[in-house]
């Protein structure tokens, strides 16, 4: 009697952990306040082929420029318009890949969008979704709005200057100038007064008469290497770096005012304003 035998097949081979899941569109899986849900209804109203040359193509077709114009309107505006990034992000981002309709395009068919089809400046046609969104949104633009709100494109920590820092920095300098007065009036027979708390105009005035009384002795300043400086010139060099700093001190807190913390060097309406913290207390700006 012959026996016969049933091959089964092993399952486990070709077992994925990565499985595909319902629903495959993905108009579906993205969320109806993301962000890319409102820039095409901001491009519903917006004629994009008429920033594009007639495309005459005698073979294969090709990705449509329309939508790879989108992808990279979109990339322009979550900053990151590198056309190799956008290859990558057409495959692995789920919104450009909605866009895209899943095709992926290479940085190559980008980049002969850029150059070969787009007619104007890409910046241009930011011009007609703003006046699509002022459509939408009913915005009256006879009317001219105005915000106070001051944003440095290139804010780091170092460029603002903070009013806490500067009155600690102050007083530490205060302490410096106390000790350094009776010093010199001990050394060199003065009798300037010094107390707890210094104007740069009070410092001026010992700076002035440190070089007047250099004047009238006849002693010539000297620096450089080699140069050996007399005991009233290392006095004078060091009360007026005493002057600079503390006229710098006070030209930050008038700039500074009493109703903010800080303000920026380049911009001196700007405020400083950490959006973030991270575990150890940084700021994030570097």
């Amino acid at each position: 009697m012959e026996s016969s035998n049933f091959m089964q097949s092993n399952y486990t081979d070709n077992y994925n952990a990565i499985q595909l899941s319902l629903p495959l569109d993905l108009g579906i899986k993205i969320n109806p306040d993301d962000e890319v849900v409102s820039f095409l209804k901001a491009l519903e109203g917006v004629n994009l082929k008429k920033y594009l040359k007639r495309d005459e193509r005698r073979g294969r077709k090709g990705y449509d420029n329309v939508l790879l114009l989108k992808a990279v309107l979109l990339a322009r505006m979550v900053s990151d318009c590198d056309v190799r990034n956008l290859e990558s992000l057409c495959k692995h981002d789920i919104r450009f890949m909605y866009i895209m309709q899943e095709a992926t395009p290479s940085h190559m068919t980008f980049e002969r969008l850029m150059k070969n089809y787009l007619i104007d400046d890409i910046d241009h046609i930011f011009f007609d979704i703003v006046n699509n969104i002022c459509n939408l949104m009913n915005v009256d633009k006879s009317i001219q709005y105005i915000d106070g709100t001051k944003i440095e494109a290139n804010a780091n920590k170092y460029s603002f200057v903070y009013k806490a820092r500067i009155l600690n920095a102050r007083m530490k300098l205060f302490s410096k100038i106390t000790d350094s007065i009776i010093q010199m009036n001990m050394e060199r027979g003065f009798d300037f007064p010094y107390h707890y708390f210094y104007c740069a105009q009070e410092i001026g005035y010992i700076v002035q008469y440190l070089m007047e009384t250099m004047i009238n002795d006849d002693i010539k300043m000297v620096y450089g290497r080699g140069k050996r400086k007399t005991e009233i010139q290392r006095w004078y060099d060091l009360f007026l770096g005493y002057y600079t700093k503390l006229d710098e001190y006070e030209f930050w807190l008038f700039i500074i005012g009493n109703d903010r913390n800080s303000c920026s060097k380049i911009d001196h309406d700007a405020t400083m304003c950490a959006t973030k913290i991270d575990f150890y207390c940084n700021t994030g700006l570097s």
